[in-house]
C-alpha cells in the first residue's frame, strides 16, 4: 500500500464507497422481492381463507334453506325437530363463518375497501354490513314461517314470496363478497408487481446516478488534489534550492489549501527574515565600527563620571543627615495628631451619651404629654359628671319645694277634716282620729322635705365649688401639655444638635486617622529615603569602582568589535544564495 501513488490510493478510496453502494442496492433489491413474495403469499392466504370462510357459508345457507324446505312440506312430524335443529345449526354456523371472512379481512380494511364489481359502487365491507342486515331479517321471518306450520295457522307446503326475496339477497350478497375476493387478490398481486416492478427500476436508476455522480466527483477531486500537490511539491523544492518568491496560490478553504497557505506563509516569513539577517549583518559591520569608536568616548566619558561620584558621595551623606532630623520632627507631629484623636473619641463618646440621655428624655416627654393628655380627658369627662350631678341637684331642689308644698296643703286640709269632724260629733270620732293620722303625716313630709331641700343647697355648694375646681384643674392640665410639647421640641432640637456633633466629631476623627495615616507613611518614607541615601553612598562607592572596570572592559569590547565584522561579513555571504526579491544570485538561474 505504501508503494502507491497518490492517485491510486484516492482511486481506491472513491470506489470502495461506490462498490459499498451498489452491493448495498442489490442487496436492497433481492430484499424487496423477497418481502414481495411473501406480501404476494400473505395476499393469496388471507383471500384464500376467506373465500373459503365465504363458499362454506354459502353451503350452509343452502343446507338451511333445505331443512327449512322439509320443514315447511312436510310440516309436524317425527323429522320436525330434527329439521329444525338441522336449519338453527346451519344457520349459527353461517353467521360465524361470515364474521370471521369479515374479521381476517378487516386486518388489511385500506387496501380490500379500494376492490368493487364492475357498474357496483359497494366494497366488501358495505356487502358484508348490507348481509350482516339481511340475514337476521331472512332468518326472523324463516322462524315465523317454521312455527305458523307447526301451530297450524299455515298450511304445509305453503311458500313465501317474502321470505324467497329476503334468501335472494342474502345470497347475491354472498355471491358478490366472493367475486370481490376473487378480483382483490388478483388486483392486489397485480398491483404489487408492478409497484416492486417500478421499485426495482427506481433503485437501479438510482445506484446508477449514485455511482456516475460518485466517479465524477471523485475524477474531479482527485485532478484538484493533483493540481494542489504538484503546486505545493513545486513551491517546497523551489524554496530548498533557495528560491524564497516561489509560492503555491491555492484557492479555497480545504485542508490542501491550509497546506499551501501555510507554506506560503513559511516561505514568506523566511524571506523576511533571511532579508532582515541580511539587513542586520551590514547593520552591525557598520556598528562594529562605530562600537570601536565609541569605545574611546566612554573611556573618557568613565573618568569624567568618577569626579561626579566623588561630589554625589558628599550630598548623599547631607540629604541622609536632613532626613533624620525630617524623621524626628514628624515622630514629634504624629503623637499630637494620635492626641487629638483621643480626644475626638472621648468627645464622640460622650457626644452619644448625650445623645441618649436627650432621646430618654424625649421618650419620657412623650409618655408625660400621654399621661397629661389623659389627664385632661379625664377632668373633662369629671367636669361634665360634675355638672349634670349640679343639675340634678336643682332638680331635686325642685322636687322637695314641691313636696313641701303638697305637705302644707294636705295639713291645712286634715285640719279642715278634724274641724268637720268635731262638728259631726260622736258619728265624726273616727274621721277624726284619721285626719289626725295624716295632718302627722304632712308634718313628718313636710320635715323630710325641708331636710332635703337643705341637703340639696349643700350638694348645689359643693358642686358648684367642684366644677369651679375642675375648670381650674383642666386649665392647669392644658398649660402642662402646653408646656411638655415645649419641653419636647426642645429636646427634638437637643438631639438634632447632638447628632450634628456626633457626625462632626466622627469626620474629625476620620480626618485624624488619616492624618496619623498619611504620618505614619511620611516617617516611613523617611525612614526609607535614609536607607536609600545610605545604600546610594554604598552604591557610589561601588560605581567608581565599577568605573575602573569599565575602561578595562572597553578594550575588550574594541576587540570584540573587530570580532562581529568579521562575523558580519561571513554571514551576508551565507545569505547571498537566497532569492528575496526575484533577482537571482550569482550562480543561480530562477526556475
Amino acid at each position: 500500500m505504501n508503494k502507491l501513488t497518490l492517485r491510486a490510493r484516492l482511486w481506491i478510496l472513491a470506489l470502495v464507497p461506490v462498490l459499498g453502494v451498489i452491493g448495498t442496492s442489490v442487496f436492497s433489491m433481492y430484499s424487496a422481492n423477497s418481502v414481495y413474495s411473501d406480501l404476494l403469499e400473505r395476499i393469496h392466504k388471507e383471500a384464500f381463507v376467506a373465500q373459503s370462510l365465504v363458499i362454506n357459508g354459502d353451503r350452509d345457507l343452502y343446507q338451511a334453506l333445505v331443512a327449512k324446505q322439509a320443514l315447511l312440506a312436510g310440516g309436524p312430524g317425527p323429522d320436525f325437530e330434527k329439521n329444525l335443529k338441522d336449519f338453527r345449526e346451519n344457520v349459527v354456523q353461517v353467521k360465524d363463518r361470515l364474521n370471521r371472512a369479515e374479521q381476517i379481512l378487516s386486518a388489511h380494511r385500506s387496501g380490500w375497501s379500494d376492490f368493487r364489481l364492475e357498474g357496483k359502487p359497494e366494497s366488501i365491507f358495505d356487502e358484508f354490513t348490507a348481509l350482516k342486515a339481511d340475514f337476521p331479517r331472512w332468518e326472523t321471518a324463516s322462524e315465523k314461517q317454521i312455527e305458523d306450520v307447526r301451530t297450524g295457522k299455515t298450511a304445509p307446503g305453503a311458500s313465501g314470496e317474502i321470505e324467497d326475496a329476503l334468501f335472494k339477497t342474502v345470497r347475491g350478497n354472498i355471491n358478490d363478497i366472493g367475486e370481490i375476493l376473487d378480483l382483490g387478490a388478483e388486483d392486489s398481486a397485480a398491483d404489487n408487481r408492478s409497484r416492486m416492478d417500478r421499485t426495482n427500476m427506481t433503485v437501479f436508476a438510482v445506484v446508477l446516478a449514485v455511482a456516475l455522480a460518485a466517479l465524477v466527483l471523485a475524477f474531479t477531486t482527485i485532478r484538484a488534489i493533483r493540481r494542489a500537490v504538484d503546486r505545493i511539491l513545486s513551491a517546497s523544492e523551489a524554496g530548498r534550492e533557495g528560491n524564497l518568491t516561489v509560492r503555491t496560490s491555492l484557492d479555497g478553504s480545504d485542508e490542501l489549501a491550509a497546506v499551501g497557505g501555510a507554506l506560503d506563509g513559511m516561505l514568506d516569513s523566511l524571506r523576511k527574515v533571511v532579508t532582515d539577517i541580511q539587513q542586520k549583518s551590514a547593520a552591525l559591520s557598520a556598528l562594529s565600527e562605530t562600537t570601536a569608536a565609541s569605545c574611546e568616548e566612554v573611556t573618557s566619558t568613565t573618568n569624567e563620571v568618577a569626579e561626579s561620584n566623588s561630589r554625589l558621595a558628599e550630598e548623599v551623606n547631607r540629604g541622609r543627615t536632613g532626613a533624620g532630623e525630617a524623621s524626628k520632627m514628624v515622630r514629634e507631629m504624629n503623637s499630637i495628631i494620635l492626641s487629638a484623636k483621643e480626644l475626638a473619641s472621648s468627645a464622640d463618646q460622650n457626644s452619644r451619651q448625650m445623645a441618649a440621655a436627650a432621646a430618654r428624655g424625649k421618650e419620657t416627654v412623650a409618655q408625660s404629654i400621654g399621661h397629661m393628655e389623659n389627664i385632661r380627658n379625664a377632668v373633662g369627662e369629671t367636669e361634665k359628671l360634675i355638672t349634670d350631678l349640679n343639675n340634678y341637684s336643682a332638680r331635686i331642689g325642685v322636687v322637695g319645694t314641691t313636696i313641701t308644698s303638697l305637705a302644707d296643703q294636705t295639713n291645712l286640709l286634715a285640719l279642715n277634716a278634724a274641724i268637720e269632724a268635731a262638728r259631726a260629733g260622736e258619728a265624726g270620732r273616727g274621721f277624726a282620729v284619721v285626719a289626725e293620722e295624716v295632718r302627722k303625716l304632712a308634718e313628718q313630709s313636710q320635715q323630710g322635705a325641708r331636710e332635703v331641700a337643705e341637703l340639696v343647697g349643700k350638694i348645689l355648694e359643693g358642686t358648684e365649688s367642684a366644677v369651679k375646681s375642675m375648670e381650674t384643674s383642666r386649665k392647669g392640665v392644658e398649660e402642662g401639655v402646653s408646656i411638655a410639647h415645649v419641653a419636647g421640641e426642645a429636646l427634638e432640637k437637643i438631639m438634632d444638635a447632638t447628632k450634628s456633633s456626633v457626625e462632626d466629631i466622627r469626620r474629625i476623627i476620620a480626618a485624624t486617622d488619616k492624618e496619623a495615616e498619611q504620618s505614619g507613611r511620611v516617617i516611613a518614607l523617611i525612614e526609607d529615603t535614609a536607607s536609600v541615601m545610605g545604600n546610594a553612598d554604598e552604591q557610589v562607592q561601588n560605581v567608581a569602582a565599577s568605573m575602573e572596570e569599565t575602561a578595562a572592559a572597553m578594550e575588550s569590547v574594541a576587540t570584540g568589535a573587530t570580532e562581529v565584522s568579521a562575523t558580519a561579513e561571513d554571514l551576508r555571504k551565507i545569505t547571498e544564495r537566497f532569492i528575496v526579491d526575484g533577482t537571482p544570485p550569482r550562480g543561480l538561474a530562477l526556475r
